[in-house]
């Protein structure tokens, strides 16, 4: 990892120590800009983190469907779509209600990590989130 990756790291590792509500959004913001620079494997892995807690904080089911638009409009955006995959994997993993509503966050997250596929295979979560989500559909 280059030195700005490195700082935003061990930034991020701080910020999941303290894993309050905010933490999601926060990490998202500071990762990014550096995950589009360098889709290092690591930083992906906090996009994880940052994602599940969005998708897990007071507002997660509106916040994923909004990350979930936004991918959608912008289907070539690898990163938007890796991280309403995710999210969409764990806002169906925590809030469904029903093996209907846990199963169709689940397809969700097939169609959008699809699409981050070619740009970020170098990744394994987004092979083990596919794998998960095809098992529980």
């Amino acid at each position: 990892m280059s030195v700005p990756a490195a700082k935003v790291y061990a930034e991020t590792d701080e910020l999941m120590r303290q894993m309050g509500d905010h933490v999601g959004e926060e990490m998202m913001k500071r990762l990014l800009p550096v995950v589009r620079a360098e889709p290092h494997s690591l930083l992906i892995g906090r996009l994880v983190v940052a994602s599940a807690r969005i998708a897990h904080g007071p507002d997660g089911p509106r916040r994923v469907d909004e990350l979930i638009k936004a991918a959608d409009q912008a289907p070539g955006d690898a990163l938007a779509n890796f991280i309403a995959g995710v999210a969409a994997h764990y806002r169906g993993h925590g809030h469904g209600t029903t093996r209907e509503a846990k199963s169709a966050d689940y397809k969700r997250t097939i169609r959008l990590l699809r699409r981050a596929e070619e740009e970020l295979g170098h990744a394994p979560r987004l092979w083990i989130y596919l794998a998960v989500s095809y098992y529980r559909t």
